[in-house]
């Protein structure tokens, strides 16, 4: 490897001392030159890759090779097993979050929902109790608690009343609740 990478100022050297008593200064310099690339492109060029095709016929080589690439191939299952694992573990946690989320948010959602049915008279007030509900919520479970609870309680709001379009408020008064955000300002 050392050679390798002294290849070239090696061939610098050559190059210095092939012209040892050479009158001109710009003949030093073009041997130097010529010297380096030679010996560079020699070494890198066909020494090296005739190397490496010498050194894969040998048979130690080989075993070597395909040692590195079934251990490889081994490390690579590993880390995917790995990897699912995690995923599958994530998963059912989620899941049972939700589950657990559904029956603690019921009442959150169904007051949530009645909220959204408010008048503009009492809509200051709805917004209050709604940050209130949301900030609780953020505290109990981060932004899946609140994605969840926002989704309950539109479900109850439209089942309420079917013949009534229903407007999302919960996302503008919950905008700068712990990291959620008004998908209309992302």
């Amino acid at each position: 490897m050392a050679f390798y990478v002294a290849a070239p100022f090696l061939g610098g050297l050559a190059g210095c001392f092939g012209m040892i008593g050479a009158g001109s200064a710009g003949h030093f310099r073009l041997s130097v030159a010529l010297g380096t690339l030679g010996t560079t492109f020699l070494v890198w060029v066909v020494v090296d890759p005739a190397t490496g095709m010498l050194e894969a016929l040998v048979p130690a080589s080989r075993r070597h090779r395909s040692e590195r690439l079934a251990r490889i191939a081994a490390e690579r299952e590993m880390k995917r097993r790995n990897r699912d694992r995690l995923l599958a573990e994530i998963s059912r946690k989620e899941k049972a979050d939700r589950i657990h989320w559904e029956g603690l948010l019921k009442p959150q959602a169904e007051k949530l929902a009645d909220l959204l049915a408010t008048d503009r008279g009492a809509f200051k007030q709805a917004e209050q109790e709604a940050v209130s509900i949301g900030a609780h919520a953020w505290q109990i479970g981060g932004l899946g608690c609140m994605r969840q609870l926002r989704n309950m309680a539109l479900i109850i709001s439209e089942q309420k009343d079917k013949h009534k379009p229903v407007i999302d408020y919960i996302s503008l008064w919950w905008d700068g609740i712990g990291t959620w955000r008004n998908p209309s300002m992302q």
